[in-house]
């Protein structure tokens, strides 16, 4: 298990979920929304995790409260994850933080453990794989060295390369953990699919109601 002291976790919330039509935090699955079933697989690795609303009303996320999750706006507002992030990073109490987009309602406990276990001396723990001649990554399911994290965010902010990938390059101290480190702890790597549009998530329904093994493919992150 985590040190649950010295890991915090950051879950982004604040998109405006253009290509979804409605909030993805608000979605339901298996019973649950999507921010329920991410926050509660969260608080098995910390008990320091902030939810990041961006500029939506605190209000709207206070059956949270009773899991003792803290909200917060984003401020400044930066129509961007980085955004969310850099603000997040202010408010958590660990000297490590995972960073989770609530869009991926399967993520896995296991899989920020390993990463965390993972960072050793190093700034940051990101899974990345091979997408033909492409290397990617995930860094909205990763795990950050808050202090160093936080000038990679505000240095990509200041020359307007406002995407977390330019975060990450800022870092430049990552150790990079290939997805297939990731399966043991989920083996379907769930932990990675994001639910961006209402085909992917009426396939995810679909998934889960008829074929429970069956893999859902990795997006790739420009995120």
């Amino acid at each position: 298990m985590a040190d649950r002291g010295r890991l915090s976790v950051i879950v982004l919330a604040g998109g405006e979920s253009t290509r979804m039509g409605s909030d993805k935090a608000f979605l339901w699955l298996s019973g649950r929304t999507f921010i329920s079933a991410v926050v509660s697989e969260m608080l098995k690795v910390s008990t320091d995790v902030v939810v990041m609303i961006g500029p939506k009303e605190p209000e709207d996320y206070s059956f949270l409260a009773r899991t003792g999750v803290r909200v917060f706006r984003d401020e400044p507002y930066v129509s961007n994850p980085l955004g969310g992030i850099l603000a997040g990073l202010g408010r958590v109490a660990g000297q490590f933080a995972a960073v989770v987009a609530c869009d991926v309602p399967m993520v896995k406990a296991g899989v920020i453990e390993y990463l965390f276990r993972s960072i050793g001396t190093h700034s940051a723990a990101v899974p990345t794989w091979e997408a033909g001649d492409r290397s990617l990554m995930e860094p909205l399911c990763a795990v950050y060295r808050v202090d160093k994290a936080r000038k990679g965010a505000a240095s990509a902010l200041n020359d307007r390369r406002a995407s977390v990938t330019q975060m990450v390059l800022r870092i430049r101290d990552v150790e990079y953990v290939d997805v297939s480190r990731l399966s043991p702890f989920d083996p379907t790597l769930d932990s990675f699919a994001d639910i961006d549009t209402p085909e992917q998530y009426r396939a995810l329904q679909e998934r889960l109601n008829s074929a429970p093994s069956a893999k859902v493919r990795r997006s790739a992150s420009g995120r």
